[in-house]
């Protein structure tokens, strides 16, 4: 037998019991890299209460747990801390659906666009001051990135921060009141959690992709070392890529011959991670999760260790179905 349920605390309250009911549905999605994980929660209204004396407050503070039951087995995945955004009502049947995203995320980080000139500082630094604006904290999991200067022109501090770590080859993680940036190489070199096989019968859906547009075999990178005025240009190959394909050619100079490995290689596996990816559904699993690395198997040519770029847990009441959707890339090894 499999059942799910939600643990919610609203602003500290424990409204679990209160509200389940009510819950015909919820849906939680985490995200690896740029976004904020976010939670909808779907609740009958038949009787009107969520529509006046329980209508939510918006920024209202929520904590989510999702409750799994296999075979008299409990497991749990703790979603983390959201704040209430968005409150919808829509009918017939009666429903309201409360949206709400990562807590860590506050709108200022989201939302206000700044101009700002960073000069002589390093990746952590700017992870550390914005943090700290926000009243979050930082955890750094990268070989250091130092910038002579980069500019924040009209962004917000969240895709400032997502965008220059993108431009680095890092990922950026928003939760639990804290900004995470770690290396998506790193990550991927880790050893795989889970196995999953077209066999299983626990596999609802599958989907792989194998693309060749937009697939590079190189990537040149233009650079000119601070003691002297000659542009030079370097090539990242990796051994293990396409042998397929032209040569990515960066439109921005950097300063050093160093940066312009790093620049490359994470240019490079900007575009490739998308040249193998997936989706699978499967029967609901509270250790999926992103960030981590799964197998594939008896898939043929897309058999091979994946990364979890995204994973959405779903419970539907009236399917009585709690399933987990996985987004998916192929490990690159550079």
């Amino acid at each position: 037998m499999r059942s799910a349920r939600l643990e919610i605390t609203y602003d500290s309250a424990d409204i679990s019991a209160a509200i389940a009911p009510f819950v015909t549905g919820f849906e939680y999605t985490d995200h690896a890299h740029g976004k904020a994980d976010d939670l909808q929660i779907t609740l009958n209204d038949t009787d009107q209460r969520w529509k006046s004396v329980w209508y939510p407050a918006k920024g209202a503070k929520l904590t989510a747990r999702i409750i799994s039951e296999i075979d008299g087995s409990l497991t749990a995945l703790d979603c983390g801390v959201f704040e209430i955004d968005e409150i919808e009502s829509s009918g017939p049947p009666s429903r309201v659906t409360i949206k709400a995203a990562s807590a860590a995320v506050s709108k200022s980080l989201r939302a206000e666009k700044k101009t700002v000139a960073w000069e002589s500082i390093t990746l952590a630094e700017i992870g550390v001051t914005l943090a700290d604006s926000h009243g979050l904290t930082v955890y750094y999991g990268a070989e250091p990135v130092s910038f002579t200067r980069v500019d924040q022109r009209e962004e917000t501090d969240l895709s400032f921060l997502s965008r220059i770590c993108d431009e680095n080859g890092l990922n950026l993680k928003v939760a639990d009141e804290k900004l995470v940036i770690f290396s998506g190489k790193d990550f991927e070199a880790k050893a795989s959690s889970f196995t999953i096989s077209r066999k299983s019968s626990g596999l609802e859906r599958y989907r792989f992709t194998d693309k060749a547009h937009d697939i590079y075999r190189a990537c040149e990178v233009s650079y000119q070392e601070p003691s002297e005025k000659i542009d030079k240009t370097y090539t990242f190959t990796p051994e293990s890529g396409t042998e397929v394909g032209e040569v990515l050619k960066v439109n921005r100079r950097v300063e050093s011959l160093a940066d312009a490995q790093r620049v490359a290689k994470s240019e490079l596996r900007k575009k490739n991670k998308n040249e193998v990816k997936g989706s699978l559904t499967l029967v609901g699993h509270t250790g999926l999760v992103a960030g981590l690395n799964i197998t594939a198997a008896d898939f043929g040519q897309y058999d091979g260790k994946y990364f979890i770029d995204e994973a959405t847990h779903r419970y539907d009441r009236s399917s009585g179905g709690y399933t987990v959707g996985l987004t998916i890339h192929r490990e690159l090894d550079y």
